[in-house]
């Protein structure tokens, strides 16, 4: 009886007509791969597409994932039970032999203890039975250091998405396997070479100190007039509004001890308001908010004059010393300088630490906070809780995007949120205000907001769980059980915060072309942006949470936990078709901050494109991926510096050998596929 054609296992994956050649396919045997017929035949239900925004959809997803964790817990069980019986080791329980004291797993732990054999010769590996000797070799396959930025794409370490300016560099693993699916070489030798800032010796950073002439009138204030007149704009603005970090009040104090006895030699109390004063007028300059540009404030002197008193302020532990290293921060960070900003943001906590804003005022040690221990009131308590969530928030942004570990441990504080944060329908009311209204019906509307950063507090907080719970180094060390246990729980959290948003500001699950058109973009700008940042930032912890299952050894034998892939890749999708809808609303001094968001997403469509460049998606996402270069600059509205310019050209260069590679890959799958539907018709 002649044998019925059927197709192998790689073209019946890959959708492919095969010849069915023995002992190997015509495909296989141009890409060296083995040409089996395991699979299990039998037709197969074709299920629904479930509707991005279906109530199920939730259901669904975590049911995935729940089979994937079965199967690898009794995977686990399986491959302990084959040990025991090849190595005649004692019986453990599956949780005892998963770590090991000094922080080895269980498997290179038992390899470490069984390295001599009894009769005194070294245990080489010989003998070992098959599923032993690939356990061995997935384990020394896996990460030996990870951050948010790190891509594990399907099995592969494709490369970090977290350098400083936004662009990815691939690893040479990534490298390989984009030859391996495009038939070419790529070439990312420029951007590669440059790498993040602190592992280069290129002085590409504005200097500390002001040039010769500037220092012989270093300490001269600015007119006090133009700065009262700063502070005013500053707090009547949206962006006072989202980085309250100064109170008209408050500051006129710092102000009157700044420029009292000018002549006279500077005490440490004077130096930290002098301080102060300078940051505050580099963070206004920064900000870009109307009326300032207009005024002709000199940042970059300003700048340079805070940088050289750090030294003397840190002899002195008071609000103005930290509101002065934390104004210092953001103003890095919005010129994009992330090394700097990463390096002065980690003093403004520890001198948050010390003025003892991690803890609530009942919970302080008066130890710490000695100095004010005279000036505590009402305010100043609210004052130090609002900055802390300040730095907190920034803290958890300067990891993701530097790729370090945080400077501020959870275990260690206060995280209870504000009780207004936990009003469902604060945001309902933040949008129905408008910031269009006189300054004291503006400052009453403001007041009525306890938190007021761009994004939100409580993902914040699971953004922070997520980097240890899938991202630490005690990460690294997890089976695949527990990181798809510790991927579920998270994404239940996550979908737990996205139902708690109100309806006008709640990010939907996958953000579609057609729901561009609900975006009002007659809303004042601090509101779209506040919009725009919560889905950003939502989308972006839904990739990072899937993500994490690209380094289940699972992927080894071919086959993934394809469900959370699925949800990496539309995450990254709606992130930039919502980049598309709202660009003209988010403002160009978040043009550092946003950035890092598509470039991110961008990465994670590549990869799947190369991963399936037969899906009916791939030339819309090919598509989508060839505007977004243009999409990055139409947020950058004011003239170019000449670090813009070289940032730009960088961006350009990267998305066109970005879409070349993705369209060798989708143009060398499209004969193989042209030759199945010709046979089919015939």
């Amino acid at each position: 009886m002649t044998r019925k054609k059927r197709a192998c296992d790689s073209c019946h994956r890959r959708k492919i007509q095969c010849d069915g050649v023995l002992p190997q396919c015509n495909f296989c045997f141009h890409n060296g791969v083995t040409c089996t017929f395991s699979r299990i035949l039998g037709a197969r239900k074709r299920t629904p597409k479930p509707s991005g925004n279906s109530d199920k959809d939730l259901a669904r997803r975590i049911e995935r994932i729940e089979l994937a964790l079965d199967a690898a817990q009794k995977n686990l069980a399986a491959r302990i039970l084959e040990s025991r019986e090849a190595d005649g080791s004692e019986t453990t329980s599956p949780s005892a032999s998963s770590y090991h004291p000094n922080g080895q797993t269980g498997d290179s732990a038992t390899a470490s203890n069984n390295a001599t054999t009894p009769d005194g010769h070294k245990n080489t590996g010989e003998g070992l039975s098959p599923a032993t000797t690939a356990r061995k070799a997935r384990s020394a396959g896996r990460p030996k250091s990870s951050n948010f930025g790190t891509l594990h794409f399907a099995g592969f370490h494709v490369g970090e998405i977290s350098s400083c300016n936004g662009i990815p560099f691939f690893s040479p693993n990534g490298q390989n396997w984009i030859r391996s699916r495009t038939g070419q070489d790529p070439t990312f030798e420029k951007l590669l070479a440059t790498g993040p800032p602190w592992h280069s010796t290129k002085e590409n950073h504005a200097p500390l100190r002001p040039d010769d002439n500037v220092c012989v009138t270093t300490w001269e204030l600015p007119d006090k007039a133009l700065v009262e007149s700063c502070v005013r704009a500053y707090c009547s603005s949206s962006f006072g509004h989202a980085f309250p970090i100064v109170e008209p009040e408050e500051f006129q104090t710092t102000l009157d001890l700044a420029y009292e006895d000018e002549g006279s030699p500077l005490t440490i109390e004077a130096t930290s308001a002098k301080a102060c004063l300078f940051a505050f007028m580099t963070f206004v300059h920064h900000s870009r908010m109307e009326h300032v540009g207009e005024i002709g404030i000199d940042g970059q002197l300003y700048m340079s004059k805070a940088w050289q008193l750090i030294p003397q302020i840190m002899h002195q532990v008071d609000v103005p010393s930290f509101q002065t290293l934390f104004m210092l921060c953001m103003s890095s960070m919005f010129m994009g300088d992330f090394q700097r900003g990463s390096v002065v943001h980690a003093l403004a906590c520890r001198v948050l630490f010390m003025l003892g804003g991690h803890a609530q005022p009942s919970q302080r040690s008066t130890t710490n906070n000695a100095v004010y221990r005279a000036e505590r009131n009402k305010w100043l308590e609210s004052h130090l809780r609002q900055m802390f969530w300040m730095t907190y928030t920034l803290d958890k942004e300067v990891s993701v995007r530097t790729g370090l570990p945080p400077s501020i441990e959870d275990d260690y504080c206060d995280l209870t949120l504000p009780q207004a944060h936990r009003d469902p329908q604060l945001m309902v009311r933040e949008g129905a205000g408008s910031l269009s209204n006189t300054d004291s019906t503006r400052r009453a509307w403001l007041g009525t907001f306890p938190t007021t950063l761009p994004g939100d507090l409580t993902l914040t907080i699971i953004k922070s769980k997520t980097y240890r719970a899938l991202y630490s180094t005690a990460a690294l060390r997890k089976s695949d059980a527990e990181l798809l246990r510790d991927i579920r729980e998270l994404d239940e959290e996550l979908e737990r915060w996205r139902c708690s948003v109100p309806q006008p500001f709640r990010p939907a699950l996958a953000f579609s072309e057609d729901a561009a058109s609900s975006i009002d973009k007659d809303m004042d700008r601090h509101i779209i942006m506040k919009k725009s940042i919560i889905h950003f930032e939502y989308h972006y912890l839904s990739a990072a949470i899937h993500r994490a299952s690209g380094r289940c050894s699972v992927w080894a034998g071919g086959e993934g936990v394809s469900s959370s892939v699925a949800i990496t890749v539309q995450a990254s999708r709606s992130t930039l078709i919502y980049l598309r809808a709202a660009a003209d609303g988010i403002t160009e001094t978040a043009f550092w901050l946003v950035v890092f968001y598509p470039m991110s997403a961008t990465l994670t469509l590549f990869c799947n494109i190369l991963l399936d460049p037969c899906n009916a998606q791939a030339e819309d996402d090919l598509d989508l991926l060839c505007t977004i270069p243009s999409l990055i600059m139409s947020i950058k509205k004011s003239p170019l510096t000449a670090k813009e310019q070289a940032y730009f050209q960088e961006v350009n260069e990267f998305f066109a050998e970005l879409t070349r590679l993705a369209r060798c890959a989708i143009d060398r799958i499209s004969p193989m596929r042209d030759t199945e539907a010709a046979m089919e018709l015939d």
